[in-house]
């Protein structure tokens, strides 16, 4: 195993399910090392040893500065050098795609190292990517003592985010993801492309939401054939909803799991407000996302049928 990935824990769920709650809350436990947006901003520079922690921090936070940046704009996430990021943006803009392959594999273990050599303690490195969440049987077989968190949440109120989100950022340049996805800042930075999406995130509501249930079926259903063929050691699965309502004892029972003794933390102060409505756009399209994600829902303890008639 290489050092690096040793007792590797992801924190894989669809997107909009919490994955960035979950993480900010793993990492107030003190027990692990994370990807933070200023790995992934001054990721080239760290990796050829221009710039160190410190030196990545101060720009990662003048680049901030510049921009009027206090959140990531489609949430109420603050953002900064140390907020939490997800690696696959630093293997799309090594252009190895989003989620970890056989094929990227070893491009994933050289940012791992570089990350881990970044802090230099010897602690666990903390990963989460919503991209690779039905790709858990494939981590498992290439890291085979990682240790997987599972988040879920209600798939209407995961669709109904990643919807505003999506629209919010195909309609108008999004600062703080062009900071972190080269692919997102030269669409933005294009003259017809973006006209074009820009277009299409204004027009277009309903081929956006059935483009977004059906990429969300997809990871879904990798999720449940990861699950069934996977060994069930490794892995625990927590519920967003629960994570909420009950954040101590949840986050008691994943810290038990990982076998790890965390810090005293409020966890509860770090739960900010949410929203369960549902947008137009999905609603119309509840067939939809009952055909793609029911067996996923009802897995995970949600009844869509009977959620989908409130609608």
């Amino acid at each position: 195993m290489i050092e690096s990935l040793r007792s590797s824990v992801f924190i894989l769920g669809l997107h909009r399910s919490g994955t960035t709650l979950l993480y900010q809350m793993l990492a107030a436990s003190g027990c692990f090392n994370i990807i933070t947006a200023r790995h992934v901003i001054c990721f080239d520079e760290l990796r050829n040893g221009s710039v160190g922690r410190e030196r990545s921090r101060s720009r990662s936070r003048e680049r901030f500065a510049r921009l009027g940046l206090s959140s990531r704009g489609v949430d109420i996430v603050d953002v900064g050098p140390d907020t939490p990021e997800e690696y696959g943006f630093i293997l799309d803009n090594l252009h190895a795609g989003m989620s970890i392959t056989r094929r990227c594999f070893h491009v994933f273990r050289s940012v791992c190292e570089v990350i881990q050599s970044d802090y230099g303690r010897d602690r666990p490195l903390l990963l989460k990517n919503p991209w690779d969440f039905g790709n858990g049987r494939l981590i498992k077989t290439l890291i085979p003592d990682a240790r997987i968190v599972y988040i879920h949440r209600n798939p209407f109120h995961v669709l109904s985010s990643l919807y505003r989100v999506v629209v919010t950022a195909t309609t108008r340049r999004h600062a703080y993801l062009s900071m972190l996805s080269d692919r997102y800042a030269s669409l933005t930075e294009s003259e017809f492309p973006w006209r074009a999406v820009q277009r299409l995130g204004a027009a277009k509501g309903g081929l956006i939401a059935r483009g977004l249930i059906y990429q969300a079926g997809r990871s879904a259903s990798g999720y449940l054939k990861s699950v069934r063929t996977s060994p069930v050691g490794g892995r625990i699965d927590v519920r967003y909803e629960t994570l909420c309502r009950q954040p101590h004892e949840t986050m008691t029972t994943i810290l038990e799991f990982l076998g790890v003794n965390g810090e005293q933390v409020d966890y509860r102060a770090m739960i900010g407000a949410h929203t369960s409505q549902v947008v137009p756009e999905i609603a119309r399209q509840r067939d939809l996302v009952l055909r793609k994600l029911s067996d996923y829902a009802s897995a995970v303890g949600y009844d869509l049928s009977r959620l989908a008639v409130a609608f």
